[in-house]
């Protein structure tokens, strides 16, 4: 039996992972781009929270992974560095990539009607008009917690979870037959499904 820690051995089917990706939309723009972020790329939810504009690259439809925000008790930590300690390049497809790019045209769009614009470094997921304040990766997860209740998966066979959408990422590329799951997903020892 699964644990909160413990992932199930049993990844999130199709069907439900895009239940959840479009209810996630629903809660909020940012929930929804994070969650579905989490999906394609297999970052952990501190990297989630801590992408920041300057590490994403829309012409190349690629995202560097080089930061994560931790909490740390009630202070929140951006650190420049990532679990692995060895930054990451992540290919992302063109659907993410309008997402990404209509949600910096709203960030933007906010910060001008609060009289400001994005910091130099802006976070991606901020709730401060000029993007320097992150989002709290226990903020992430509580919100998953609630849209997985709301949704009657808290009894799924299955891990409905920010950490889930990474193994599913995880579990995806693997059957695919991809060979560098490993170095896209930031793990630091082989990984298996």
């Amino acid at each position: 039996m699964a644990t909160r820690d413990t992932p199930p051995d049993t990844p999130t089917d199709v069907e439900s992972l895009l239940r959840l990706l479009a209810a996630a939309k629903d809660v909020d723009v940012e929930f929804g781009l994070l969650t579905h972020l989490g999906a394609v790329t297999g970052m952990r939810r501190g990297e989630l929270a801590g992408l920041r504009w300057k590490a994403v690259d829309l012409g190349a439809a690629r995202l560097q992974v080089t930061t994560t925000v931790n909490d740390a008790g009630e202070t929140v930590v951006i650190t420049d560095a990532i679990k692995t300690g060895r930054p990451r390049s992540v290919g992302i497809d063109a659907h993410t990539v309008e997402m990404l790019r209509s949600h910096c045209r709203a960030m933007e769009k906010r910060a001008a009607a609060c009289g400001t614009v994005l910091v130099e470094g802006a976070i991606v997921a901020s709730r401060s008009p000029d993007g320097s304040v992150p989002v709290r990766p226990e903020h992430l997860t509580r919100k998953m917690r609630r849209l997985r209740h709301r949704l009657g998966m808290d009894n799924a066979n299955f891990d409905a979870t920010m950490y889930a959408l990474r193994h599913w990422a995880q579990t995806t590329l693997t059957e695919a037959g991809s060979t560098r799951v490993r170095s896209r997903i930031g793990a630091a020892t082989p990984t298996t499904s």
